[in-house]
């Protein structure tokens, strides 16, 4: 079987805002397209997001493994740390569902989808450690998970309480679900319940990261391991509803 690959990059150029507008451009490889309920189409897809100050992310999406893999450096070599200007660019980006005219549906999709990952990220987090973490997570969840992609969906669970816990926290019951179940669609990976585009993805990972967000706060460094293991589940796992 040929590889289905997304390598994704975040670059960044000098303005009066210091991430700056950011550049989206797109090359596929491949011309197959995707399944009804699958994101990434073709055997693969080049993408780039240009900021202008040097920061640099990568992201390597792998349609056969079902895996999510990052990288972040700087281009003047300093630690690659993730700042608020950064953040409000990567929200743009995802309210125009990864936007430049020219880009196809899933090319834009791909692109949002990791910028919605990375718009939870802690204001001030080395993103170097965010990478280290999704290459851990991959490798581990093969292992722990019954299943070729890692996540564990909990489309049957709607309505329902599952245990939640993650990043050292003492385990929760927790009811899954969009409103009138919850307030905030409890175990959906996006936030909250904007972006209604990004589907209805709801999972165990993205569970386990909204029981540690509502505790400790998003901006906790602490919940950025179960924020790792959600980047997969946002592209594979099913669509509930």
């Amino acid at each position: 079987m040929r590889r289905a690959l997304l390598v994704l990059g975040l670059v960044a150029a000098c303005a009066d805002d210091p991430a700056g507008e950011a550049e989206v451009a797109a090359t596929r490889i491949g011309g197959q397209a995707p399944r009804a309920d699958q994101v990434l189409g073709g055997d693969g897809l080049e993408l780039a997001i240009s900021f202008a100050d040097g920061l640099r992310i990568g992201a390597r999406i792998d349609g056969d493994e079902g895996s999510v893999a990052l990288s972040a450096r700087r281009i003047d070599g300093r630690a690659p740390v993730l700042t608020a200007a950064h953040a409000r660019e990567l929200r743009a980006i995802v309210a125009r569902q990864g936007g430049l005219p020219g880009l196809a549906a899933d090319e834009r999709e791909a692109i949002a989808i990791v910028a919605s990952r990375l718009v939870e990220v802690p204001p001030g987090t080395d993103l170097e450690d965010l990478a280290r973490l999704t290459r851990e997570q991959a490798q581990a969840k093969r292992g722990r998970h019954d299943t070729r992609a890692g996540w564990v969906s909990l489309c049957g669970h709607i309505g329902k309480e599952v245990v939640a816990s993650g990043d050292g926290l003492a385990s929760s019951r927790e009811l899954i679900g969009p409103p009138p179940y919850t307030e905030d669609c409890f175990g959906r990976c996006g936030w909250g319940c904007d972006w209604r585009w990004l589907k209805n993805r709801y999972t165990q990972d993205c569970a386990d990261h909204d029981a540690c967000s509502r505790d400790l706060g998003w901006t906790s460094r602490q919940c950025l391991g179960s924020l790792a293991g959600t980047f997969d589940d946002a592209f594979f796992a099913p669509n509930c509803f």
